[in-house]
Parts: C-alpha cells; sequence; structure tokens
C-alpha cells in the first residue's frame, strides 16, 4: 500500500483496548506505520524508508547575500552530501529527522 492509497477502508473488531493496540491491529494489515504526536495527533506515513525520505533545496549565501560555491552538505552520520553549485543552490534527499552538516572553507 502506497501513500497514495490512504482511501483504503480495513475493517476491525476490538474493545478496551488502548489507542496503541488499535493503531498496530489498523496497519498490521498495510504497508503504512504511524507516530504520535503532540496535542494527541498522529501522522500517518509509509513504512517503506524510501518514500519517508525528503528533498531539501536552498542557498547558501554569505552576510552580504552573495552565493557561497563549494558549501559542502552532508547528512550526520551517513556517507550522503552535496555541495553548493556556482549560484549557492543545492538539493539533497535526506531521511526525516536528519541533520545536515554545513561546512566551508574559503
Amino acid at each position: 500500500m502506497k501513500l497514495q492509497e490512504l482511501d483504503q477502508k480495513i475493517k476491525i473488531s476490538i474493545s478496551n483496548a488502548n489507542i496503541d493496540a488499535v493503531m498496530m491491529k489498523i496497519f498490521n494489515v498495510t504497508s503504512l506505520t504511524y507516530r504520535k504526536l503532540e496535542n494527541n495527533l498522529i501522522a500517518i506515513r509509509s513504512a517503506d524508508k524510501e518514500e519517508q525520505e525528503i528533498k531539501i533545496a536552498g542557498r547558501v549565501t554569505n552576510e552580504s547575500g552573495e552565493p557561497l560555491q563549494g558549501v559542502s552538505i552532508s547528512v550526520m552520520g551517513t556517507s550522503r552530501g552535496t555541495t553548493t553549485d556556482n549560484n549557492g543552490n543545492f538539493a539533497i534527499i535526506v531521511p526525516e529527522n536528519a541533520t545536515l552538516l554545513i561546512s566551508f572553507i574559503g
């Protein structure tokens, strides 16, 4: 099941169970997963790690707003990384909740 197929209907029968038990039973028959957030919100997402990655794009500039070429941008704890182009632009695909390391020597 892909995120595009969230309209799939399922039928379950549960009584006297906490929310975690209910959610586990619901998502046990799909390839989706969930995460509890603040304020009693629940985020539904794909269990497929590739679908949980996001694209981050941006522009790195100096204090004067001039683009910085050759800035290294990497994902902490991985070998994944990129550098900015001559206009200071970059794009990188990262896992959810990734921490970016940005470094420049110059």
